[in-house]
């Protein structure tokens, strides 16, 4: 067609529902052919009597009388006056009466009327081309993109059977595109019928990587940077970021350390490099930093920055990586939607194997002594069976997914709008969590020098106890179930619950505890960036971009008297808000075809600011009303906080390269930073790389094998600057002070005395690198050795109290991470029916701490304090961080070391351990290293293989080296002061006896001494995981007329290869922290899961 566009907002609104309109009514007459369009034209009969009235309401009148829609010519006068007396007329003779004596033309095209310009097609001569567009399979593409190069308004999209038409320029060429496949450029000289065939998008995405402030093809990279291209995990039902990112990417490490429904993964690039400051990577998403991300469907692309070539240009806030994320934009043509439904089935993955009723009886009165459960007792469990509290507080979870887009074309701009919703109960009793996200993205091209993109975004959340998702503590259901005796039932014969457990364990009933927790958190945000690029000449563009961020979290909770022995309840709120802004400019230049440049400067600033209160009532004088009325407590507190920091950059990088051999990058940043002060307040941050492709030297192309050979070298450094905002200035602390009276007097006391001097952690890191490809793609490898030293790690330093006391954050210490990656990925089969693809990867990183600024160690947090009388963690120089400290277990003392027993006041059948000081005592001096939960190395495998019309994927990972301090485990198998009787079967099934020394489970004595701090209870965490098997069918568009339909069959976590012991050795008390890993104590474990999945494109 001739530059065809809608040219009023009512017929764009009328082009949108009718689209809609068609696709319902295309679900009921699939079965009936439509008739010819002259016959269509002709049967319906208009009624119009109009005097001197615009065209545009004419037409307009046309359309709601008939099925068609109009498409205007941009020459169509559409407010010139005209006059019409038609009744029962046909749709062709209504038109011939209007268009007499006028300079208008009308085609009619399905249920489609084309008006042009008679004189504009005279004197422009467009001639009109026609074809078919298809895929490798040859089947039709409904709705491909058929767009005049250098006029995006002038396009059409193909019917339902592949056809188009469309006028052009006699030596125009056109686009073609299609969502998922790669796009073509055709020149249509001399042509006016095409038969285009459109290749599936496997490799296009890898061509072009976003970088830093910018984007560079693939085979110019200097840098280390991994892509994650959407057709990785299309089809798999991928709810969030992080299960996009599992086991894709070498160097990148996601856990789950909880499988609750809010969880958050941990997310590390070539590990941890700050023992106090934050390891999580820089997540920026269409060139702004931010916290939030797209949903799954509306990610275009995902990059992974790793070395300091391709993390400096952010400088102070790229020491750990950056996840660069390109969200989806609107496409050239008619609109089209895509809708997703997802629906997951979640159970525990396992469950300890603990004593029934009987059995538990049983051994107690053995163990003790005693009949204190009696015959009757012990028939009736026999009989009737107990309380299986793993039962009792897990359930079949389940997950609703709803993602829905609507994308395409208005005049000179593309529009993508999207919303997610989502809504889980998870496997443990009493919790869930619903989220809704809304989100737009407007790009607009004026003309050839100016383009405007616009993001909204929008979001709400909400959970119901997730805070019991990471354990830790002994108030917690999952842990008191496995240890609270199967004796007792949920309640008592009045119908109450039996809070107590009058035998084994003396935390509180688990059902109780879990259905009576009320915590009940909160959250939305909204946000907006923008982007502006005017091309000031051919080779200088100028880029401004914003980013605005506005966050509110509330909390909820209430303690009933179930619980505590006090009522007590809480509210609290906090707000964050946020801005940065940017300014770019870029050129770029060719010499002689030979010498190719690019060079960046800029401007950047961001500004944030948090503010927020609470506030707590206790002894409630009426618990009905919960946190809804704090006015009820007897004894109130509350607090409130403010506080605001800012950050001003400026930056530069240059590009070169010769001949596309000989690779240079340049980059440097100098940040600014609120929390610092005087010298210390701007850091500065170079990088640099070289790198060699030999692949495109004349005697490597003449073997006709490698696409690309290329070396590379990286060196650089990056920031870190995360301590509070005014860790550099005073504090003061409110205490009261009696001067050896009775009589309190308040004051201040300095609790945490300045450091003027404090200034940025500094990581450099060095980077050799190899990439190849071979036989047009078809295999692709990726080596890298690299070295990161970050020093003046920020401490806090505790000091003496003949100074003041208190701590001060200050510049101590050094670390050291070191590693290998490898990634290949491999197209073994792309054929018409066949395909088959596939990558896999390999990361090893070793973490040394270098230097603690002259302490020996440091211990880490506490945790289940009264089970475990000191922290299980700590640092040590020359040690990794993540490192174990306790007694070495040594099994048990056997019937001929009754005199060495004898010197530590044991016995034959007591538990024994390592005396490091020889002094016959076990105590905290012959504490040692006993393991180590930082991973030796990883692993992913992502398998893809279709036939025709169905395909499968299978995602595998590994994970390798690492120890699990099972504390969980710890509890059901020991007698502690917390659970003082045992529920596991395997330590009562084979208890010690001199008949049995070989067992590891000690005698019932008074002797006895079960450590928890021991190296009994580090285990084995390695583990390979099914990650993802999936399978899909598209339903052949034979069938389908209307679009495309999807279903899927899905399955996550299907099956765990380990020797650990407990739920999940991937999950961990300690979240995400770095210095304190892998303690299982009550963690919320992973679900398996199965989801079944529909999704329609239309």
């Amino acid at each position: 067609m001739h530059n065809y566009k809608i040219e009023t907002e009512r017929v764009r609104y009328k082009h949108n529902f009718k689209f809609i309109y068609v696709f319902v009514i295309l679900l009921v007459c699939i079965p009936f052919q439509v008739k010819a369009q002259r016959t269509l034209s002709r049967s319906m009969k208009i009624t119009l009597k109009k005097t001197n009235i615009t065209l545009e309401e004419v037409l307009g009148d046309i359309e709601r009388q008939s099925k068609f829609l109009f498409i205007y010519d941009n020459d169509v006068d559409l407010k010139q006056q005209v006059s019409i007396n038609v009744k029962n007329e046909t749709v062709e003779g209504t038109l011939n009466k209007l268009f007499a004596g006028k300079n208008i033309t009308y085609q009619v095209k399905e249920r489609h009327i084309l008006l042009s310009s008679k004189q504009k097609e005279n004197l422009l001569q467009k001639k009109r081309i026609s074809g078919s567009v298809k895929d490798a399979k040859g089947e039709a593409i409904i709705g491909a993109n058929i767009v005049e190069e250098g006029t995006p308004a002038n396009g059409t999209v193909t019917d339902l059977d592949g056809n188009f038409f469309l006028s052009i320029a006699p030596d125009a060429s056109i686009r073609i595109s299609y969502i998922g496949y790669v796009e073509q450029k055709l020149n249509t000289i001399g042509k006016t019928n095409f038969h285009i065939v459109l290749q599936e998008d496997t490799k296009a995405l890898d061509e072009v990587v976003v970088v830093g402030y910018g984007t560079v093809r693939k085979r110019d990279l200097t840098g280390s940077v991994s892509s994650i291209s959407p057709n990785s995990f299309k089809n798999q039902p991928v709810t969030e970021l992080s299960q996009i990112l599992q086991g894709r990417a070498p160097g990148l490490s996601v856990s789950n350390v909880n499988g609750s429904p809010n969880a958050g993964a941990k997310i590390r690039i070539r590990g941890a490099n700050s023992i106090n400051g934050g390891n999580s990577p820089l997540l920026v998403v269409d060139g702004v930093t931010t916290s939030s991300t797209p949903a799954p469907n509306d990610i275009e692309s995902i990059e992974v920055l790793k070395d300091a070539s391709a993390t400096a240009i952010y400088g102070s806030r790229g020491a750990n990586g950056v996840i660069i994320i390109t969200s989806k934009k609107g496409k050239w043509g008619t609109p089209q939607i895509e809708i997703s439904y997802n629906h997951q089935y979640d159970r525990v993955p396992k469950k300890y194997d603990l004593l029934d009723a009987y059995d538990y009886a049983v051994y107690y009165n053995k163990s003790t002594g005693t009949n204190y459960f009696s015959e009757a007792d012990l028939s009736r469990f026999k009989k009737e069976g107990g309380s299986d509290w793993q039962d009792i507080i897990f359930r079949t979870g389940h997950k609703n997914t709803v993602q829905a887009s609507l994308s395409g074309s208005l005049n000179k701009s593309r529009y993508y709008v999207s919303t997610y919703v989502s809504d889980a109960k998870g496997i443990l009793i009493n919790t869930d969590s619903h989220s809704y996200h809304v989100r737009t993205n407007v790009t607009t091209e004026f003309n050839k020098r100016l383009h405007t993109s616009l993001v909204v975004t929008a979001g709400k959340s909400s959970n119901t106890n997730g805070n019991l998702s990471t354990g830790g503590s002994k108030d917690h259901p999952i842990w008191n179930s496995l240890i609270f005796s199967p004796t007792v039932s949920i309640y008592n014969e009045e119908g109450k619950y039996n809070r107590n457990d009058p035998v084994g364990s003396t935390m509180l009933n688990p059902y109780m505890y879990a259905m009576e927790s009320r915590n009940k958190p909160s959250s939305y945000f909204y946000a907006a960036n923008g982007d502006m690029q005017y091309k000031l000449f051919d080779d200088l563009l100028y880029s401004f971009g914003f980013g605005i961020h506005e966050s509110v979290s509330m909390g909820q909770d209430f303690t009933s008297t179930y619980l505590s022995s006090v009522s007590s309840a809480g509210k609290s709120t906090s707000h964050g808000s946020s801005w940065e802004v940017h300014h770019l400019l870029n050129y770029t230049k060719s010499f002689r075809d030979m010498h190719h440049l690019s060079a960046l400067a800029g401007y950047e600033e961001s500004y944030s600011s948090w503010d927020g209160f609470s506030a707590r009532a206790s002894d409630l004088a009426i618990e009905s009303v919960g946190y809804d009325n704090l006015s009820l407590g007897n004894v109130h507190s509350n607090s409130s906080y403010w506080g605001e920091g800012s950050l001003r950059s400026f930056f530069g990088r240059i590009n070169y390269d010769y001949k596309s051999r000989y690779f240079f990058t340049g980059t440097y940043r100098a940040d600014g930073s609120s929390k610092f002060r005087d010298k210390n307040r701007y850091g500065y941050f170079p990088s640099f790389a070289l790198s060699w492709d030999a692949a495109q030297e004349p005697f490597v192309k003449n073997w006709n094998i490698f696409d690309q050979f290329k070396v590379r070298f990286s060196w650089g450094q990056t920031g870190n600057q995360a301590v509070s905002a005014y860790s550099t200035l005073s504090s003061l602390s409110y205490t009261t002070y009696g001067y050896g009276t009775d009589v309190q007097h308040p004051g201040y006391y300095p609790s945490s005395p300045a450091n003027k001097d404090l200034k940025w952690e500094t990581t450099t890191q060095k980077d050799i690198g190899i990439d190849i490809s071979i036989w047009s793609g078809k295999i692709n490898l990726t080596v890298d050795y690299f070295v990161k030293q970050t020093k003046d790690l920020l401490m806090p330093k505790q000091l003496p109290y003949y100074n003041g006391g208190g701590s001060t954050t200050v510049n101590i210490g050094e670390m050291r991470n070191k590693g290998f990656e490898t990634s290949l990925t491999c197209y073994p089969i792309e054929q018409k029916d066949w395909n088959w693809n596939f990558s896999m990867n390999f990361s090893t990183v070793k973490n040394k701490i270098i230097s603690l600024g002259g302490d020996k160690k440091i211990y880490g947090s506490r945790y289940a304090v009264g089970t475990l009388n000191s922290s299980p963690f700590v640092l040590i120089p020359g040690e990794s961080m993540g490192t174990f400290w306790g007694v070495k277990f040594l099994g048990v003392w056997g019937t001929d070391e009754i005199a060495e027993a004898e010197k530590f006041g044991n016995k034959p059948g007591d538990s024994k351990y390592e005396d490091v000081n020889h002094d016959n005592k076990i105590t905290a001096d012959d504490y040692q290293i006993i393991g180590n939960g930082y991973p030796t190395f990883s692993w992913g495998f992502n398998n893809s293989v279709s036939y025709k019309n169905i395909g499968l994927n299978i995602l595998l990972e590994g994970v390798h080296g690492q120890d699990v301090f099972n504390l969980t485990y710890a509890t059901t198998a020991a007698i502690t002061g917390d659970a003082r009787t045992i529920t596991l079967k395997e330590p009562v099934e084979n208890i010690w006896s001199p008949s049995n020394q070989h067992s590891i489970w000690p005698i019932h004595s008074s002797s006895n001494v079960n450590y928890m701090n021991s190296s009994k209870w580090i285990q084995n965490g390695s583990f390979i995981k099914l990650r993802n098997v999936s399978i899909w069918y598209n339903i052949p568009k034979k069938v389908i007329k209307f679009g495309e339909v999807r279903l899927s069959l899905s399955g996550q976590n299907l099956l765990t290869l380990t020797r650990y012991k407990g739920f999940d050795p991937e999950i961990s008390s300690t979240g995400h922290s770095d210095t304190d890993l892998s303690l299982d104590f009550g963690v919320y474990p992973s679900p398996r899961s199965i989801t079944m999945g529909i999704s329609f494109l239309f």
